[in-house]
């Protein structure tokens, strides 16, 4: 739909959801950046056992 057909409640809600969208994917992106840190410090120097 055109940006200049919706209504301005219509224009707040799809903001609101894009912006909590956003919060999400960058909250589960450092989660996963900050799990993969603590990995690589608990197991990044250990000599891996192929056996």
């Amino acid at each position: 739909m055109n940006d200049f057909l919706k209504s301005p409640a219509a224009q707040k809600v799809d903001e609101s959801i894009g912006r909590l969208l956003r919060i999400g994917v960058l909250l589960s992106g450092a989660f996963v950046l900050l799990g993969g840190i603590i990995y690589l410090f608990r197991y990044g120097l250990q000599i891996p056992n192929y056996h």
